[in-house]
């Protein structure tokens, strides 16, 4: 098997061929008409160029997996997406490592890394996981969407879904509509089952028919007990919420310390909590 990644000396040689020609454009008048993302670009182009030379025109696989895996990390190049794609899409997941590294540098990004967290109403942080970056078109793209997408009806939900969102000032608004979307959360439940089929070499497997309803039995319970829970508080006209909204913490309310007291004997509501 050809190795899967560039070897130190090749990523060494790669970076000193860059750093070089950067010293060597730093005058140029062109960086002053284009943007950083273009030189950037240009630079690894041409470094990618003068190695293919050097190796007389014998492709190399550790390069050929470089520029996949740079494809792999800009949604804004996803185009004609076959279920070959998508699943090395989904088994290798969303990346943002390349585009963290890019945004330290960048004057032209206009993307701020704190949106890849949610606040949730009592003060948690949700990773939004499907939160992409584009260097390439300079947007923003849903990961699950980009790839699973269906019929897209509302303008909110395609923009994630297809041509990327660059409405900065409305950012937070915008990513608030789109989680909260049906076609999201489709989307999010498809690349959620297919990730994990692909973990454990089934993508097509009658046991995987049995995985889902082990977890959607698993979820019906959960809400039988909440149910019961709620049902118990408004019969006897109790207030559900207390002064803080977190689990395991003092005066968090009547309905979070029933759900405690229950994952203490339940082993259902204990694997939820």
């Amino acid at each position: 098997m050809p190795p899967k990644y560039m070897s130190g000396s090749q990523k060494r040689k790669k970076k000193r061929k860059i750093e070089e020609m950067i010293q060597r454009q730093a005058r140029d008048i062109n960086k002053y008409f284009f943007s950083n993302k273009n030189i950037v670009a240009e630079v690894e182009k041409t470094v990618d160029n003068s190695i293919s030379r050097e190796q007389d025109n014998e492709l190399d696989e550790n390069e050929i997996d470089t520029k996949k895996e740079t494809w792999s990390d800009d949604p804004g190049k996803w185009d004609n997406i076959d279920q070959k794609v998508r699943n090395f899409l989904v088994e290798r997941g969303p990346n943002r490592d390349v585009i963290n590294v890019f945004l330290k540098y960048s004057a032209t990004m206009h993307f701020n890394v704190s949106h890849y967290k949610r606040i949730l109403p009592n003060g948690e942080e949700s990773d939004r996981r499907w939160l992409l970056c584009s260097v390439s078109c300079n947007k923003i793209f849903c990961f699950c969407c980009k790839l699973f997408k269906k019929q897209v009806t509302k303008t909110g939900y395609g923009q994630l879904a297809n041509e990327g969102c660059n409405d900065w000032h409305n950012l937070s608004r915008c990513l608030a509509n789109h989680e909260a979307s049906k076609e999201h959360m489709e989307c999010m439940t498809n690349w959620l089952e297919l990730e994990r089929m692909l973990k454990t070499n089934k993508v097509i497997d009658a046991g995987v028919q049995v995985q889902i309803n082990k977890e959607r039995e698993h979820w019906k319970q959960v809400l039988q007990r909440i149910i019961a829970v709620v049902q118990r508080l408004v019969k006897n006209n109790l207030a559900f919420r207390g002064s803080c909204e977190k689990l395991y913490v003092e005066n968090n309310g009547l309905f979070l310390q029933m759900i405690e007291m229950i994952a203490e004997f339940d082993p259902v509501m204990k694997e939820h909590l």
